[in-house]
């Protein structure tokens, strides 16, 4: 069989334990590796930087032929910009230049990836965090305090839009957009908006801490990046 490799943070590891614990990529006659390429807590900029050898090991991991590659980060470098900082007073010039270094750095880590695999790769997009839990949860003297949930969540979507610039910026990288996702399926009554609801946070029900959804939340996540992707077969979508 051949190899999906995940790379990048926690999102991604648990993607790829979602793909291995659900026969995920059956479909695609694959099986998932991640438990060398997924670092807990891993920024953009610490790939990019190769902190620990985190680039080292994914480099190693692509070279090796593989059939999909699918990656997840850029998430902690927002948390971190947020919990450092009062972004609710911010100036847009500065919340544009700290989303480019993000972005900045995405590219370098996706086009050494390009430069080591021809494999696809899928950049699994992030669903809304709820944060409330963030706060009570991680840092109960952050700065996150003093962002409310509609504005907390619009910035995750502008972020967003920084990364689906960096995948645009690399041959052969899908970028998926899975905001509200898990709204949705929580309740679709309630969010009907197409994306979700940015001024409602994803419900505790799919994502207990605050940023890490349930299993199921995970697997219905991978799910929508393929097909999105279109890489499932027609009678799984």
């Amino acid at each position: 069989m051949e190899r999906v490799v995940f790379i990048g943070d926690s999102w991604g590891r648990y993607l790829g334990e979602a793909a291995e614990n659900g026969n995920l990529l059956q479909p695609l006659n694959a099986v998932a590796d991640w438990r060398k390429t997924t670092f807990i807590g891993s920024t953009a900029s610490k790939f990019a930087r190769n902190y620990d050898s985190y680039m080292d090991c994914a480099v190693k991991a692509v070279k090796t032929p593989c059939r999909l590659i699918i990656f997840s980060l850029g998430g902690n470098d927002f948390y971190n910009l947020a919990h450092f900082n009062d972004l609710s007073a911010a100036e847009e010039r500065f919340i544009d230049e700290s989303f480019t270094k993000i972005r900045n750095n995405l590219i370098t880590v996706l086009r050494e990836l390009r430069e080591n695999s021809p494999a696809p790769i899928l950049f699994s997009g992030y669903d809304y965090f709820n944060i409330d839990k963030l706060v009570d949860l991680f840092t109960p003297d952050s700065r996150l305090r003093k962002l409310e949930t509609p504005l907390f969540n619009r910035l995750m979507m502008k972020e967003g839009r920084f990364a689906a610039e960096a995948a645009a910026a690399v041959s052969g990288v899908f970028c998926s957009v899975n905001w509200g996702l898990l709204q949705h399926n929580a309740d679709p009554e309630r969010y009907p908006l197409r994306g979700g609801n940015p001024n409602e946070p994803t419900p505790v029900s799919w994502i207990p801490d605050g940023m890490h959804p349930t299993k199921e939340g995970y697997r219905i996540l991978l799910l929508s990046t393929l097909k999105q992707a279109g890489l499932l077969p027609e009678k799984q979508r």
